[in-house]
């Protein structure tokens, strides 16, 4: 992980050389980086909980 963020400090980015790909975000993948035991890239992170926050603060913003 200190890899990860020393090169994104120096680099905005924070992938290398020797570290798996760290995947762009984007609203359609929600990739993320797994940093546990094992490092890997993942895509939709807790999504039917992101999506139920996101359908109850649209609920919300609508009420008069």
């Amino acid at each position: 992980m200190l890899g990860y963020w020393v090169n994104f400090a120096a680099h905005g980015d924070p992938n290398s050389v020797g570290l798996p790909e760290w995947p762009a975000y984007d609203l359609e993948s929600r990739a993320f980086m797994e940093l546990g035991n094992t490092i890997r890239p993942g895509t939709r992170l807790l999504e039917k909980e992101s999506d139920f926050f996101e359908r109850y603060h649209a609920a919300e913003r609508a009420k008069p």
